[in-house]
């Protein structure tokens, strides 16, 4: 029997360079089918500066400054929705440059009860090594960096740390980080 079960699965995607923040409102992702018009008229959250424009519908947050686009959703179901939805922007938008791109995945999973949260803490960063130097100690964050052979021009980081969210609960994320090629 498990002994966890998935509680919130997200993903984004980031992307780094230089945006006109006006120009990601809802109205305009409606006008180009890239929203539906019932999510563009219920939008909530609404933020709009020359430097930054920000909102959310049920399945997408979206927030844009003039270096930084972040797309984002926390319904598995919509995660490659949210890939054609970036697709789709950029396509649009072609001349809008950006450096880097990060493909992340955010997922929570709740423990049954702290004594498994404590053995998986303790199977990824063992207490032993720390006991002669600190007393209780325990897992805050480990990150692993590497690469795949599916993605052999991205840079793979995984963190893992006690989730924020859900308690007892572990906290995956992952980043797939790619740089624009020249």
């Amino acid at each position: 029997m498990a002994s966890f079960s998935l509680a919130i699965d997200g993903s984004s995607v980031v992307l780094l360079g230089r945006f006109n923040p006006a120009i990601f409102q809802p109205a305009w992702l409606a006008a180009h089918s890239l929203i539906r018009q019932e999510e563009a008229e219920h939008a909530q959250g609404l933020v709009f500066a020359p430097e930054v424009a920000s909102f959310t519908v049920d399945w997408l947050r979206l927030q844009v400054t003039t270096d930084r686009f972040e797309a984002s959703t926390e319904d598995a179901a919509h995660a490659e929705v949210l890939r054609d939805l970036v697709v789709s922007i950029f396509t649009l938008l072609e001349h809008t440059p950006f450096e880097t791109m990060g493909l992340n995945r955010s997922i929570h999973y709740k423990m049954e009860s702290e004594e498994h949260w404590h053995r998986f803490g303790d199977l990824l960063a063992p207490k032993s090594p720390w006991k002669a130097t600190l007393s209780t100690p325990g897992m805050r964050s480990l990150t692993i960096e590497g690469k795949r052979a599916e993605a052999p021009d991205a840079r793979i980081q995984v963190k893992v740390e006690p989730s924020q969210r859900v308690h007892p609960g572990i906290f995956f994320n992952t980043n797939e980080h790619y740089e624009a090629s020249g």
